[in-house]
């Protein structure tokens, strides 16, 4: 008996061309080589927008279709549509059914691009933690986080340290927050080895596969606060920011720092994200705008983000003299900080 014909996988980039065209390109795997239609649609109903019949005569491939009249996607108008693809020969084939967005993201020289206007990402970074259901977290509480994220005024998300559930970039999607996603390399791994690599590099591959079609998704991170000032861990995050440029050259590849001033990687980095706790774990916010224009001096041609920041606090403790762990002295640290990080224009976000 034959097996049914089916994709294994579809990935799926959509890009503006002009001011309302796009160009979408299909790669995709079959289980064995067969002809298929197909035609794209907006997600939220309407008419098809692009249709077409390829014949096959092995089982990877790609094509691409255009289309006029394309509505880009972007926190302010995450407008998202669907592709459909159904084997010819199998008329019982349920046909293959992937989301995107037509959106493009680039640097260009200290600045980030979206859909080629300059974007500052403005957000959070989220642990997969909720009360009462730890990392089980229904898709709707995950839609209601995203949504709550966004009334905040926020426009982006960093998926800190790890994969989240892909029902979080559905949401995101969905919403229109920009997504910063990150494969869980940190602190003091054995660099040297290969079987960490492998490891690493498979985390990768693995994100990069299950989320290519998440317009939402802007930038791949290979680590976080990685201790770049031994050779061995610099040659490792080099070696991963090159994978995941050839696993998705339409993405940003970056990893996060918290070496202010010596760090080698950064030139590799199309961002220089870096972790500061200044007046939390050490020294005092005072010195913010002077540590920042310091550290801007070690890759002065690169958009800066500062990918973590805060204080302590516990709930409903407050102290007019703002003392630690106090919701006062949070407050004001991160007043302090916000204050501070949107007066430097060479701050992103």
């Amino acid at each position: 008996m034959r097996r049914p014909l089916r994709f294994e996988s579809v990935r799926v980039s959509g890009r503006p061309i002009g001011a309302s065209s796009a160009e979408v390109t299909v790669d995709f795997k079959q289980t064995e080589s067969f002809g298929f239609k197909w035609r794209i649609t907006p997600a939220d109903g309407g008419n098809q927008v692009a249709a077409g019949t390829l014949e096959q005569d092995s089982p990877t491939g790609r094509f691409i279709a255009g289309f006029r009249g394309a509505k880009t996607w972007s926190p302010e108008s995450p407008n998202l549509y669907n592709i459909e693809l159904e084997p010819l020969e199998d008329a019982a084939a349920d046909p293959y059914v992937a989301r995107f967005g037509v959106r493009e993201i680039r640097i260009d020289g200290t600045k980030i691009l979206l859909n080629g206007d300059s974007v500052k990402l403005r957000g959070v970074s989220l642990h997969e933690e909720l009360e009462p259901y730890g990392r089980a977290i229904p898709a709707e509480e995950r839609a209601r986080d995203v949504a709550d994220i966004k009334k905040l005024g926020f426009n982006a998300l960093r998926t800190a340290h790890y994969t989240h559930d892909e029902a979080l970039l559905d949401a995101a999607d969905e919403a229109g927050l920009l997504v910063f996603e990150e494969i869980p390399v940190y602190w003091e791994i054995d660099y040297e080895d290969p079987r960490v690599y492998a490891l690493a590099r498979s985390m990768l591959r693995d994100m990069t596969e299950r989320d290519f079609n998440h317009p939402c998704v802007i930038l791949w991170s290979v680590g976080n606060e990685v201790p770049v000032e031994h050779a061995e861990c610099a040659d490792f995050i080099r070696a991963l920011l090159s994978e995941a440029r050839a696993l998705d050259p339409t993405r940003l590849a970056a990893f996060v720092s918290c070496r202010f001033l010596i760090d080698s990687v950064r030139p590799a980095s199309d961002i220089a994200g870096v972790n500061c706790y200044l007046g939390w774990y050490y020294g005092d916010e005072k010195d913010l705008a002077g540590l920042m224009e310091l550290m801007q001096a070690t890759a002065p041609d690169k958009p800066w983000i500062m990918t973590e920041f805060g204080a302590c606090a516990r709930r409903d403790y407050r102290s007019k003299a703002g003392a630690k762990y106090s919701e006062d002295r949070q407050a004001d640290l991160l007043a302090h900080y916000i204050r501070t990080l949107n007066s430097l224009d060479f701050v992103n976000g």
